[in-house]
């Protein structure tokens, strides 16, 4: 993700977003806890070739912002996507790698980033890390309001690919009584706002870290971590004593990397004081032969109050 001027907000908003519901019983999707599931597409994407760099092949790129749909009147209460072809089969990361998918509402206020002109309220990359709100809380989208899709997908191969980006979302009426709890999205960052930045050559691990201090009191439910290769682990640390909140760990299973996390669900929910300092800090392994392309992000959904 870039820092990201109002200005090309605007340039990229003549873009259309195509959008189609599918069967509601796709079993690629996750089950929320709460709501009734909307599939959507954006796309269709052209991701151009990969090609040869001496013996190491540089992915196709394909870096864009482009409006997303709004799933109307509703309360979301769940998340899930995947890259998929033109005959909505998921493609391998390892060809078509989701390096990430933003979705941002306008006309709110990120809670951690003023450059950015909406709220990020939900993310995916290659991990595809679902979430599921506890009953009885969920997100309010407006069926007026506008989004942007913030997007990043590569091909690692030598032929040109058309792809979607296919979302599950899952939904309450936005006129359910009594209404949902409402939850805010809080997006940590180890590099806030622009969020990407390089490990360098080496040979030993790679710290970065960020401070955050809380605004108000906060009430976390459910939190997503996301790393890329060569991430070994994601922390959110108390600053006042060292201690963890929040520990995350690779689980190194992929072909492509090793990159496998999930969501994590804290029972019961934690309570963050108004005006805790804490650090979210990424650790990578440092490559020999090569700089790295690393992130070190956490999305949590909280109640803010």
């Amino acid at each position: 993700m870039r820092a990201i001027s109002i200005a090309f907000f605007l340039l990229t908003a003549s873009l259309a977003a195509q959008t189609t519901t599918l069967d509601p019983l796709d079993p690629r999707m996750t089950v929320a806890a709460d709501g009734t599931p909307k599939i959507f597409l954006m796309g269709p994407y052209s991701i151009p070739a990969g090609r040869m760099v001496g013996n190491v092949l540089a992915p196709g790129e394909y870096e864009q912002i482009v409006p997303a749909p709004n799933p109307g009147d509703v309360w979301m209460t769940g998340f899930d996507s995947r890259i998929v072809d033109t005959n909505r089969v998921q493609q391998d990361p390892a060809i078509l790698y989701l390096h990430h998918a933003v979705l941002v509402k306008m006309g709110t206020s990120d809670q951690t980033c003023a450059l950015m002109p909406g709220e990020r309220f939900t993310a995916a990359g290659a991990e595809r890390i679902p979430f599921a709100l506890p009953p009885g809380y969920g997100y309010r989208i407006m069926g007026n309001e506008s989004m942007l899709g913030i997007m990043h997908i590569q091909n690692y191969s030598l032929t040109p690919k058309t792809c979607f980006y296919e979302f599950t979302m899952h939904v309450q009426p936005g006129s359910i009584q009594p209404p949902l709890k409402p939850v805010r999205p809080w997006w940590l960052d180890v590099v806030n706002c622009t969020s990407n930045y390089a490990v360098p050559i080496g040979t030993t691990l790679h710290v970065k870290s960020a401070d955050f201090t809380t605004a108000n009191k906060i009430t976390v439910l459910t939190m997503g971590p996301h790393l890329h290769c060569g991430g070994i682990k994601l922390e959110l640390l108390d600053k006042s004593n060292g201690n963890a909140v929040l520990q995350t760990f690779f689980n190194k299973t992929s072909s492509l990397c090793p990159v496998e996390l999930d969501t994590v669900l804290p029972v019961p929910p934690m309570v963050l004081p108004q005006g805790k300092v804490l650090t979210l800090k990424a650790t990578y392994q440092m490559s020999p032969t090569k700089s790295q392309d690393a992130m070190g992000i956490l999305l949590s959904y909280v109640i803010v109050g």
